[in-house]
């Protein structure tokens, strides 16, 4: 989830579908201090 807000992003659940998938990879690529991480699985 996305707060334009305040700047920042945040992950509250797993995705379930492509378009959470997408938000999720996002928030991923967009995090300034890579702490969002990802366990590799697809």
């Amino acid at each position: 989830m996305r707060s334009d807000e305040n700047s920042y992003s945040f992950v509250y659940k797993q995705p379930e579908n492509d378009e959470e998938r997408a938000a999720c990879d996002e928030a991923l690529s967009c995090c300034p201090v890579e702490a969002i991480g990802t366990d590799g699985e697809s």
